[in-house]
């Protein structure tokens, strides 16, 4: 006991030692701030560039501390572009942009410079940037922050693959990050190369891996004599390389797409052309394949290809054979393969295929299909193996009369366009609604996009409407509408006029 009161009293008595030193310590300790090398004026803290109309200049001002002029040869200079704010990183990747005291990007190498500087998919976007001042005989350096928005008219918005009646065609644009101007040619605007001989085929944006960037969304266009790819943010065109008739084997030269049509589904692309069906996986920068083939026999394939991407690695494609009239389905390889026997039709149809379409949400995901018996509309629904689960007939006003089919992803409404008149049709109901009657303008286009893309910045519209008068050469409008909600109504957002007659659209 007594040993234990000792070894607590000397405890106690150390305890007091340091707690005295420590009342005993004035704090006699000197720190020295240490100043910034320059001062640095003239860089405000937002730019927004058009990277391809625009140049880009910033000439600060630098001083020494006490406001004299600096000996420009004792510092070094550095422009620096941070990606890693803003995008899935923990960390900053600086990327230069210049070494001069002053940042002096000309119109005509802006896209090259940002190009060169950044790894991201997309050229456009936000970025933080610095300039860095560095004495050479310290080491000490002075930062100075400030933010840079990149983007042209091509950046956002609508593709407008139209047709000039004159035998080529034009592709304009509906820029969101213009307030929807519209653009009527924006390959002139922006510069791009493209060749627009040829009378207009189709359109879509979707991903690729062949050219870089990489893993970016990027413009398919077809004409009946072309068949490439633009590029993502500017739609530069860079033959060979982008055109996309070069990975396809076999072609005629020169090659002809009159009758071409593209279905794709993030990294795997369709194309039939003349009866041919074509398919290639992004994921591997292969050629072009043909995969009309069942047992090693050609078939003449449909226009219309329902592409499906259950999982990253479960991707194919319902395809339809124009010979028998017969769904068939290919494993995104260069072949088909048959359907498993029908519960409620024979997959064999003897009928004439109007529209097909594959909805990925809907019912877990279906293949909508509709058919022609001559005196009877039909809709088949079955899933990407092949088990049905739905066969009726389409009793609805014009239906016989209907030309452009689009499908609801969420609630399985099918819009169709009669003429000048739009219709929505309930499957459960069996009834149809006149959603609009455009008169005397025709409907050209008919699309409901599903893949949650932010369209004038609404995710919630996204049916696109598109008409023109053939009596008004300047005429054209398009339209867009609401997704429909669980009753099926839709209500018209947005009329865009004066675009002349549009063949297809997409949205980037």
């Amino acid at each position: 006991m007594r040993h234990h009161e000792h070894k607590l009293i000397s405890c106690i008595f150390i305890l007091y030692i340091m707690l005295a030193s420590c009342l005993k310590d004035k704090g006699n300790y000197t720190y020295h701030a240490v100043n910034d090398p320059v001062v640095v004026k003239g860089v405000d803290t937002l730019y927004v560039v058009d990277v391809i109309k625009q140049s880009f200049r910033i000439a600060p001002v630098i001083t020494t501390p006490d406001g004299k002029p600096i000996d420009t040869s004792r510092y070094t200079y550095s422009w620096q572009l941070n990606q890693g704010i803003g995008i899935a990183s923990d960390y900053p990747s600086l990327v230069p942009l210049s070494t001069s005291p002053t940042l002096d990007i000309p119109k005509d190498s802006m896209v090259r410079t940002i190009t060169n500087a950044q790894m991201r998919h997309n050229l456009f976007g936000a970025y933080t940037a610095f300039f860095r001042v560095t004495d050479k005989a310290t080491g000490l350096f002075k930062d100075t922050y400030f933010k840079i928005v990149l983007g042209s008219t091509s950046a956002k918005g609508w593709l407008l693959l139209c047709d000039p009646e004159n035998g080529n065609t034009r592709l304009g644009m509906i820029s969101s990050v213009y307030n929807d101007t519209l653009v009527p040619d924006i390959l002139a605007s922006v510069g791009s190369t493209f060749p627009i001989t040829g009378q207009p085929r189709f359109i879509a944006v979707d991903l690729q891996t062949r050219f870089k960037p990489q893993s970016g969304r990027y413009p398919f266009i077809g004409t009946s004599q072309h068949f490439a790819i633009l590029g993502s943010d500017t739609l530069e065109y860079k033959n060979p390389r982008y055109n996309l008739a070069n990975y396809i084997a076999g072609l005629p030269i020169p090659p002809d797409f009159s009758s071409a049509t593209f279905a794709s589904d993030g990294y795997q692309h369709y194309l039939q052309n003349n009866g041919s069906l074509y398919y290639i996986d992004e994921y591997y920068s292969l050629p072009f394949q043909a995969c009309n083939y069942l047992n090693d026999v050609p078939f003449r394939a449909s226009k219309f290809v329902a592409p499906y991407t259950v999982e990253p690695d479960f991707r194919g494609a319902i395809v339809f054979n124009e010979d028998t009239r017969t769904f068939l389905r290919t494993p995104l390889q260069a072949y088909c393969l048959e359907l498993p026997q029908g519960t409620l039709f024979n997959f064999s149809t003897k009928q004439q295929l109007r529209y097909m379409q594959y909805v990925s949400t809907f019912n877990g995901g279906e293949v909508f299909a509709i058919l022609d018996s001559t005196s009877k509309i039909n809709l088949a629904r079955f899933s990407k193996d092949g088990i049905q689960s739905y066969y009726r007939e389409i009793t609805a006003p014009d239906i016989h009369d209907a030309g452009l089919f689009a499908v609801d992803n969420i609630f399985g409404f099918i819009f169709y366009c009669a003429g000048g008149k739009l219709y929505e049709y309930n499957m459960s109901s069996r009834q149809a609604q006149l959603i609009h009657d455009y008169g005397n303008n025709k409907i050209t286009v008919l699309k409901i996009f599903n893949d949650n893309l932010d369209i004038f910045n609404n995710s919630f519209s996204n049916i696109v409407v598109c008409t023109y008068n053939e009596a008004d050469k300047k005429s054209g409008t398009l339209d867009l509408y609401t997704t429909p909600k669980v009753d099926g109504t839709v209500s018209l957002v947005k009329s865009i006029p004066n675009t002349g007659k549009i063949v297809d659209v997409a949205y980037k």
